[in-house]
This record gives structure tokens, sequence and C-alpha cells, in this order.
């Protein structure tokens, strides 16, 4: 909830799914419409970075979970 609108968490993960498919192919993001609760940009691009430090200082303290 920091980071996107109020949304399950399984929602949020396909949203950022559909936005990774939608730059990959070209796609123009929508932030007014189907990709409403991501915000922005920049708020996708700050919390992937958030997340991939996580899962690395996960991976670095306990290795069998990666």
């Amino acid at each position: 909830k920091a980071y996107f609108m109020d949304a399950t968490e399984d929602k949020i993960w396909k949203k950022l799914y559909s936005y990774r498919s939608a730059v990959a192919h070209g796609t123009p993001v929508n932030f007014d419409g189907d990709h409403q609760i991501l915000k922005d940009r920049i708020t996708v691009i700050k919390f992937l970075q958030d997340n991939i430090k996580e899962l690395i200082i996960l991976g670095l303290k306990e290795p069998e979970f990666l």
C-alpha cells in the first residue's frame, strides 16, 4: 500500500506483469485507465528497485530460500 492503490497482492502482480508486457511490446501504458492502481512509471520503478534489494538481502542472509 506504500506504493500502489488499494488492491489485492495478486491483482497488483498481475498489473505489474501487464505493465511489463506493455513495455516489452511497445504498447502505451495508460495510468489513468487499466494500470491506474500502479499510479505511475516512477512508482513502479521504485517498487521494483526496493523489491529486488529485499530479495538480494534475503539471498545473502538465507540463500536456501532462493
